[in-house]
């Protein structure tokens, strides 16, 4: 299932959602389901990018310690031999197409990296104003860094049959939660972590918002592409 079109129809499409529904005066989108498509309707934990009708939310900043951090709305496409990705920043009304004849990811990501890097510093300039990204709150032991520490499993691994020896046994899908020689959390494949607010960090190397939340059992999202956005902690696992 998708959408298959050529380019012109495409460049329509993307205008249309970044003029409320309308191109040329035409109107092809209510307004009411633009603002609905752009609207989170998933997220594994509260202040994490998520899903929306149809996109992906993926945060992106121009470099490493920049100020000012956009939410992307992305969809993607593949077929044998050809990739395409559809990018969306909402904030600055841009929507772009990408296609290419070789399903190469990373050539995928270095293109719209190198678009954005380009045009968002231009585009930037006619905004009132940008919204910095919030400070990291200060480390404090309201945290309890400690609590979050410990062994968890990929959500969707076998947890009741003889599966999950072998998952167990080989590591598969399990990620460690520690704490670093100076008393921060350390997330496996992602580094130290800082804190934002109560259960909700950032790496301090890539910026990656990080959520832990307590219930039955112990949960982790990690945004980002990885394979361990949901994990959850189970006694089994940790014993």
């Amino acid at each position: 299932n998708g959408l298959v079109s050529n380019a012109r129809d495409m460049a329509l499409f993307l205008s249309a959602h970044m003029n409320g529904g309308a191109v040329k005066q035409k109107r092809i989108l209510k307004p009411a389901t633009v603002l609905r498509m752009h609207t989170q309707q998933f997220t594994h934990a509260q202040g994490l990018p998520g899903h929306t009708y149809g996109f992906e939310e993926v945060p992106w900043v121009s470099h490493k310690g920049a100020t000012v951090r956009y939410r992307t709305l992305r969809c993607s496409g593949s077929q044998l031999g050809f990739a395409s990705r559809v990018v969306l920043v909402p904030s600055l009304r841009l929507g772009f197409f990408v296609g290419v004849n070789r399903n190469v990811e990373a050539g995928l990501r270095q293109v719209i990296d190198q678009f954005l890097h380009t045009l968002t510093p231009v585009l930037q300039k006619h905004r009132s104003a940008a919204k910095a990204r919030k400070k990291p709150a200060k480390s404090s032991k309201a945290f309890q860094v400690m609590r979050f520490v410990g062994l968890y499993r990929r959500l969707g691994l076998p947890a009741h049959s003889p599966e999950k020896i072998a998952f167990l046994m080989n590591g598969l899908g399990t990620l460690t939660v520690r704490t670093n020689s100076s008393g921060k959390l350390y997330l496996q494949g992602v580094g130290e972590l800082e804190p934002t607010e109560e259960g909700r960090f950032r790496s301090i190397k890539e910026g990656t918002p990080v959520a832990f939340r307590r219930g039955k059992y112990k949960e982790v999202t990690q945004s980002g592409c990885s394979a361990y956005r949901g994990c959850s902690s189970w006694t089994w696992f940790a014993t």
